[in-house]
């Protein structure tokens, strides 16, 4: 290996190391729970994403009040200069509501851009950690799942129990066949 590659390898790991300590540190002092800024109720609260910056509040909420109630809305903004950082918060009056829109908002067009629409993770999935926090995806375990919108499954003894509401495209697992 040459000097110079050697260098670089070195300063690779280098800064590796060093951001995976500070994911570390920020992973220690993250808790959702204690956000003031979050919605009231983690369990009617659908998480909006792949935003078009050109979106504000006012888009969100009326092409979300056709699925029903909406209670709040919280685009997330940048800090410092407060421009959309392209993901959203929704809150709605009754799960029900949030169910509809689950099913029948991911995939929709709002100025132009197609958004990916989930659940909130962060109040009401125990462990659950942001990709911005290093999360790491778990092995599949000698499963292959094709998943949409799925909220959250336990894999046991190869029995798959599925919680809530979960759309399954396809199953690829010869212990289940």
């Amino acid at each position: 290996m040459k000097p110079r590659e050697k260098k670089k390898t070195r300063l690779r790991k280098q800064k590796a190391e060093e951001h995976k300590k500070v994911l570390e540190e920020r992973a220690k002092s993250w808790d959702p729970k204690s956000n003031p800024k979050a919605t009231k109720d983690a369990y009617k609260t659908l998480f909006v994403a792949r935003l078009s910056y050109d979106v504000d509040e006012e888009d969100l909420r009326e092409e979300f009040e056709r699925y029903g109630d909406v209670r709040d809305v919280k685009l997330v903004r940048n800090i410092h200069d407060g421009k959309s950082r392209g993901y959203a918060f929704i809150e709605f009056e009754s799960s029900q509501d949030l169910k509809e829109a689950f099913k029948y908002a991911d995939g929709k067009s709002i100025k132009g851009r197609r958004i990916l629409v989930d659940v909130e993770r962060g109040r009401t999935v125990p462990g659950w950690k942001p990709r911005k926090l290093g999360k790491v995806v778990p092995p599949k375990l000698g499963l292959d799942f094709t998943l949409k919108n799925s909220l959250f499954f336990v894999l046991e003894y190869s029995i798959v129990k599925i919680k809530y509401t979960l759309t399954i495209l396809s199953i690829n697992c010869p212990a289940l066949l």
